[in-house]
């Protein structure tokens, strides 16, 4: 019974990539934040975070400046 339910589990090297698919994507993401921090301009870092839109233009954001 018990060598079946031993038999379930992943190898040690599935369980090792599968690891590493989540903590090589973590660790360049909190490198990017630290370097972001470190080396953006101050008028970058005023906390306004404005994203870009899929499909707009270069140079163009996704803030909408039409009055209503």
């Amino acid at each position: 019974m018990l060598n079946n339910a031993i038999s379930l589990f992943p190898s040690v090297s599935v369980l090792f990539c599968a690891f590493l698919s989540a903590a090589i994507p973590w660790a360049i993401s909190r490198i990017n934040r630290s370097l972001h921090q470190a080396g953006d301009p101050s008028w970058k870092k005023d906390g306004r975070s404005i994203s870009r839109s899929e499909d707009a233009p270069i140079g163009e954001t996704s803030v909408d400046h039409s009055s209503k």
